[in-house]
């Protein structure tokens, strides 16, 4: 999984919450959800992946008391500095739900990729 919702505290949620929202417990304690299954070398349908569900689902995660952050997964690429961009689409949803961004850099064989 290259994108997920990882909660890290959260005041007041159900089981039905949970489930409408993919939310499993991982094995470090935090509620997870994948958000994107695709690759790491495929950020931009990562992001489409994302924008969809967080408009899916916002209003249940803005109904929660949570913290939270979204981690997009990517492969480390042979350059000598990496930069990605996020759309203001995506920038703009995470902000109005108190999600903040991270992103993952992984060295990753072109196979796995």
């Amino acid at each position: 999984m290259s994108c997920i919702l990882r909660v890290h505290k959260i005041t007041k949620v159900s089981d039905l919450d949970c489930r409408k929202l993919g939310l499993s417990e991982s094995r470090s304690g935090f509620l997870t959800a994948e958000v994107s299954a695709a690759g790491f070398d495929n950020l931009e349908l990562q992001i489409a992946d994302a924008i969809a569900y967080l408009e899916r689902n916002g209003a249940s995660l803005a109904s929660l008391s949570l913290e939270s952050s979204i981690d997009f997964g990517i492969a480390k690429r042979p350059v000598s500095g990496q930069f990605e961009t996020f759309p203001a689409a995506l920038l703009k949803l995470i902000g109005e739900l108190g999600i903040d961004l991270v992103v993952s850099i992984y060295e990753v064989a072109e196979d796995a990729a």
